[in-house]
């Protein structure tokens, strides 16, 4: 995976968020992430805001450096997951 740099040009540390995408509608974002190296994030989504009902959801968790004018995708991962999860 690419790290975050210093992509405004002042030489200040990127701003790195995450984005979230549920089956490809429901969306949330995260506030800045803190810099570490290989770290491990949890990201609370309240049930009430799916719309899906049990099943598999799929979620598209995106890397993102925050910039004044567009943001850069450092990566992305999607992955299958049940909901709600087995007992």
């Amino acid at each position: 995976m690419q790290t975050v740099t210093a992509s405004d040009g002042t030489g200040d540390p990127g701003n790195p968020y995450f984005a979230i995408t549920i089956n490809g509608a429901q969306q949330f974002t995260t506030a800045e992430v803190e810099h570490t190296t290989n770290g491990t994030f949890t990201v609370p989504v309240d049930a009430s805001q799916l719309s899906a009902g049990q099943g598999q959801l799929r979620i598209r968790v995106q890397f993102v450096d925050e910039n004044i004018a567009l943001d850069d995708d450092i990566a992305t991962k999607t992955v299958r997951v049940e909901y709600p999860p087995p007992i």
